[in-house]
């Protein structure tokens, strides 16, 4: 097995310099279209963005050496999600082969079992983790706190459950409507549950039982994206059913449009103003693109078109 990450691994490499223009084997550190990217203190091609204020050498050192370290990461991270989705590759393929330029390879039984084990243990968390009244999904190391990233991995390991025969749909659908009623504030029920938020969008950490902000935690853009990405999963895998029209009012209520910058740009989110939060931005590469996705594509508060400028002005866009 290990044979063969190995030789995948390195062909999966020769075809990713291939499409770069590289020349000979591909190295981050040194070498190649990377280098100059990697290493910006080396680096001679003038900046395309304002000049920075000017900083202490001590400081611009330091804050050179992260930017090198964050671009590295994004190479890296590119590189090894490619080989991740090309492993799902091997395990979806038909009696567990795959073909690459002719060479077929074959996960033993003791490699598929492993698999399924994992797949299996990932599942388990978010099911295991239900909240029977709120549904939602708890963290077993945090006690009664949960993040609402939880809620939205948890809804699409669920459908996934259904399709791996693990759990039925009916139980399925029993839990994402009462996940889904935490996330929906009935206009005609004013002792109604539901998770606290602003405009739409929801506190990053929650108590589980109670839906309240935990702490001084933050009403959180990405959080939020990442649970709206397991709602519009439901809603989809539930098609014509009361968890579709209730998935698409928690999606057509968040006013993504409410948590940009003058640039455009999608900020961290929101706190009450007494707690003066330096409520960052972000843009590029990064997890926020799931933001700009997700809010781009709303139907009733889309983000402004000058958030596309925004997120493709920031670090590694050109990658993408």
């Amino acid at each position: 097995m290990e044979r063969v990450r190995s030789e995948y691994i390195e062909e999966l490499s020769m075809k990713k310099r291939s499409q770069l223009g590289c020349v000979g084997k591909l190295d981050l550190a040194s070498s190649g279209p990377f280098s100059a990217w990697l290493h910006p203190a080396a680096s001679t091609i003038e900046p395309t963005s304002p000049a920075s204020p000017s900083l202490p050498d001590e400081k611009k050192a330091r804050s050179r050496a992260d930017d090198g370290v964050f671009r590295q990461s994004l190479v890296l991270t590119g590189l090894m999600w490619s080989v991740i989705v090309a492993g799902l590759a091997f395990t979806n393929a038909d009696a567990g082969e795959a073909s690459i330029s002719g060479t077929d390879y074959r996960l033993s039984t003791e490699d598929e079992e492993f698999l399924d084990k994992v797949q299996r243990k990932a599942f388990d968390y978010f099911w295991d983790g239900f909240d029977p009244v709120t549904g939602l999904i708890g963290d077993k190391a945090r006690g009664r706190r949960t993040s609402i990233a939880n809620s939205g991995f948890g809804l699409s390991a669920y459908c996934i459950g259904v399709e791996r025969g693990w759990v039925t749909r009916q139980e399925v659908y029993d839990r994402v409507l009462i996940t889904l009623n935490s996330y929906f504030k009935d206009p005609d029920d004013e002792n109604d549950l539901c998770v606290e938020g602003k405009y739409g969008l929801f506190y990053h950490f929650i108590n589980v039982d109670t839906g309240r902000r935990h702490r001084r935690s933050e009403v959180s853009t990405i959080d939020s994206a990442l649970l709206m990405a397991g709602i519009l999963h439901v809603m989809t895998y539930f098609k014509g059913t009361e968890v579709e029209d209730l998935a698409e009012e928690i999606y057509k209520n968040a006013q993504w449009d409410k948590f940009t910058n003058r640039r455009g740009a999608i900020t961290g989110g929101w706190k009450p103003p007494e707690e003066n939060w330096e409520n960052p931005e972000y843009k590029g590469f990064n997890e926020y693109s799931l933001v700009y996705l997700i809010g781009l594509g709303s139907p009733t508060h889309p983000l402004p078109e000058s958030s596309w400028d925004a997120y493709s002005s920031g670090n590694g866009f050109e990658w993408i």
